[in-house]
């Protein structure tokens, strides 16, 4: 990563939680690795995906599905953490779900598509057939009770740039691109209340919507 965003680090860096997270699914890979596998890696999200929703396909297919979310996670830092939380293991699917963080923390659209675009990259570099999907960013609402404090800078006009952005990286590379994004909108362009608990996370309803499309895309 260039000079240019290394100012932004001290905003990213990881808490001990955050940091405890990694060094867990490090250790996972390295000691139990997983064969013949799906992984799913972001942010909160991500981390809130229910893996019993995948249940089927997984049986199915038999290929399990692993859950790489952390919470408060950013663009830069998923980057610096794929090599042990994902690549290592050889999936044959990763799904990566990042950046609204970056939002949330004032970080330039630029500074998320390099380090998803990096993220790609790397991929292809290590695991020529593994395949990629890169998931929208889910829109934002700030009416929906009393935890709309959650959504804080972000906004449905930045959040829909960067997913233009990433649709673009993904035809350039080639790599599938999965738009949650319009299905989980309203008539006014918001998160639908009955799909989110506070603007900003899905609720149970929001991920049972999410999990097949993302499945279909899936080897």
């Amino acid at each position: 990563m260039g000079d240019e965003f290394e100012k932004y680090s001290k905003k990213t860096k990881y808490d001990v939680p955050k940091q405890t997270k990694a060094e867990n699914f490090k250790y996972l890979n390295k000691r139990y690795p997983a064969q013949n596998c799906t992984v799913i890696i972001g942010d909160s999200i991500v981390e809130l995906w229910n893996l019993e929703l995948f249940k089927k396909y997984a049986k199915v297919l038999d290929c399990e599905v692993l859950n790489r979310g952390i919470s408060g996670d950013t663009s830069d830092r998923m980057y610096q953490r794929l090599e042990e939380n994902a690549i290592n293991i050889k999936p044959k699917n990763i799904a990566v779900l990042i950046g609204t963080n970056d939002i949330g923390l004032g970080l330039p659209p630029e500074f998320s598509e390099k380090n998803v675009e990096n993220s790609i990259k790397l991929i292809r570099e290590k695991l020529p057939g593994t395949k990629i999907i890169i998931i929208s960013l889910l829109p934002v609402n700030k009416n929906i009770g009393l935890f709309n404090s959650c959504v804080g800078k972000r906004n449905n006009e930045l959040i829909d740039e960067l997913n233009l952005r990433y649709m673009e990286l993904c035809k350039k590379y080639k790599v599938d691109y999965l738009d949650i994004n319009t299905k989980l909108k309203d008539k006014k362009g918001r998160f639908e209340k009955d799909y989110t608990y506070d603007g900003l996370h899905p609720n149970i309803k929001g991920f049972v919507l999410m999990t097949p499309e993302l499945i279909d895309l899936l080897k």
